[in-house]
């Protein structure tokens, strides 16, 4: 928390100085108050644009006023950034809310009433229709609260991200391109030295396949120029990089993948059974029915 200093001593920079509010209140002019408005409101556009900080005495007020003047800004600054962040905090609360807090203690007396109810006979269905009616639109009420205050923060992710995203790309392709570049050039490196010792024991074996035939051979043996070896870490004074494995897998033949690495998919089953009902057949799968209570 902020702290002050004034002719009084030392005050709290959110609530500001009392015996100079007091002073202020008891002992300045309506007209003179006005001055001082004006001046606090230079003051902190001053602040805010660097201009006038050679002229603060030019003002018609001496420097222990100019002080406290610039002071109460602050505070009085200080001051509304706190209530706005406390309604924003309010806000994002929904304990805080008295209709939802309202839905809720609504909620629990229907709760105990559903725990007390007791369904003997068709004259019993009727409490309990009204009571679920109730019930559902309560919960709808309050799920549209819900959605309420996550919409704003869902809406600021999402445009968030997005924004993100088109801001990242450049430095997110300057990253896949140059460590592309690196593994390509490895990646031929390796090709031709691995090239490079198949000629070698391409040549080792037809000089052995000579020498049985001949008893010597006139294959030339000497190596084969191959290049330098990538390092598998590269250092420099701004860190290290190197290559990582990371392996991955793609399907060949769906037909040969074991049981325990399939999953049925919901998103084709579930339309399935709404749709057809008991009137479709799937080997291994059972389509059932399973009530649920609805109401309009």
């Amino acid at each position: 928390m902020g702290k002050g200093h004034c002719p009084h001593g030392e005050f709290d920079l959110f609530t500001g100085c009392p015996q100079c509010i007091a002073e202020r209140r008891a002992g300045i002019r309506p007209e003179q108050e006005e001055i001082e408005a004006e001046a606090r409101e230079q003051k902190t556009m001053e602040r805010l644009t660097g201009i006038g900080e050679e002229d603060e005495l030019e003002e018609g007020l001496n420097s222990e006023e100019l002080s406290r003047v610039e002071i109460e800004a602050i505070a009085e600054d200080i001051e509304k950034r706190r209530e706005t962040k406390t309604i924003a905090l309010t806000l994002i609360k929904p304990e805080a809310n008295a209709e939802i807090m309202a839905f809720y203690n609504q909620a629990l007396s229907l709760k105990a009433f559903a725990d007390a109810r007791n369904i003997t006979c068709n004259d019993d269905l009727k409490p309990a229709n009204e009571d679920l009616i109730i019930i559902r639109k309560v919960k709808k009420a309050m799920e549209e609260r819900r959605k309420d205050y996550l919409k704003p923060f869902q809406d600021h992710v999402k445009e968030t991200n997005d924004t993100y995203k088109t801001l990242m790309e450049p430095i997110e392709q300057a990253d896949k391109i140059n460590a592309g570049k690196m593994l390509a050039f490895e990646a031929e490196q390796r090709r031709k030295r691995q090239e490079a010792e198949a000629i070698e024991n391409e040549r080792l074996a037809l000089a052995r396949r000579e020498e049985e035939l001949t008893g010597e051979h006139t294959v030339d043996l000497s190596p084969v120029e191959k290049p330098e070896a990538v390092p598998e870490r590269v250092r420099t004074s701004m860190g290290m990089t190197g290559a990582r494995d990371n392996w991955k897998w793609r399907c060949i033949d769906i037909n040969l993948v074991p049981r325990e690495y399939l999953m049925l998919n919901p998103a084709i089953l579930t339309p399935t059974a709404k749709s057809y009902k008991d009137q479709r057949t799937i080997p291994g799968i059972l389509i059932f029915n399973d009530p649920i209570i609805a109401y309009r």
